[in-house]
């Protein structure tokens, strides 16, 4: 249940996760001679919107706590999913939440052995179906359009080169598929 001490408890981990990350920077920040804002400054930018976010967060649900009363986060969506077969149990939940943790893990595992070409497009298709979404036509599509502008960004815009994978097969998929791109 989401109650005003719970709201601010996770306010507060963001919050000190966000001091951490902001105070590890100062041990790479050194200057560029071809980026003024040094090293230091992306990974700021990015800690300070995650930041920002967990505050607006918090705000909207405090709102909603105070115009609606506790949230039960056992109960998928709104008034429409109360019906007892919409309830998910106990041991569900803590599957989900482990497998929202344990399948970024299996990823960061797979990337330097699959490469990110090949791993990616399982990623998040595996993502999406633990988040509920169970049309094919929305999977393929979702899941190309991620890839494909991850894809777009790292290697077009970025110049950043992606992990291609050790294991025999995934690594020559993956050079076919860099070959394609450029």
């Amino acid at each position: 249940m989401k109650t005003r001490r719970s709201i601010i408890f996770q306010l507060l981990i963001w919050l000190a996760l966000g001091s951490l990350a902001y105070g590890l920077t100062y041990k790479f920040n050194t200057p560029l001679e071809n980026y003024r804002y040094g090293a230091a400054s992306w990974p700021r930018v990015i800690i300070l919107g995650m930041v920002m976010f967990a505050i607006i967060q918090a705000i909207l649900d405090l709102v909603e706590l105070r115009r609606h009363g506790p949230l039960d986060d056992m109960v998928l969506g709104g008034a429409a999913d109360t019906t007892p077969e919409k309830t998910i149990s106990g041991v569900t939940i803590h599957l989900k939440r482990l497998a929202t943790f344990g399948i970024p893990l299996l990823f960061l595992f797979m990337i330097p052995r699959m490469g990110y070409y090949v791993s990616a497009p399982f990623f998040i298709t595996a993502f999406m179906l633990l988040l509920g979404e169970r049309q094919l036509k929305h999977l393929i599509g979702t899941s190309l359009l991620i890839y494909c502008v991850t894809l777009f960004v790292f290697t077009k815009l970025l110049f950043v080169p992606l992990p291609e994978g050790t294991w025999p097969g995934f690594y020559e998929v993956s050079s076919w598929i860099i070959v394609l791109l450029t």
